[in-house]
């Protein structure tokens, strides 16, 4: 599991599928080049960014 994937279970209270489904989200709308995402999705900073590529 990922840190980035922990977080969000922990803090947000996801369950693991989730948490899946909005990292793989976030993690389509940073390859078409929203560079906000990471922000807009999860709510984390862009320090977790090889977390979910």
């Amino acid at each position: 599991m990922t840190e980035t994937k922990r977080i969000l279970m922990e803090r947000d209270g996801l369950t693991s599928k989730e948490a899946d489904d909005i990292i793989a989200e976030c993690r389509e709308a940073l390859e078409g080049g929203d560079y906000g995402a990471m922000q807009d999705y999860l709510g984390l900073e862009d320090d977790y960014i090889f977390d979910i590529l």
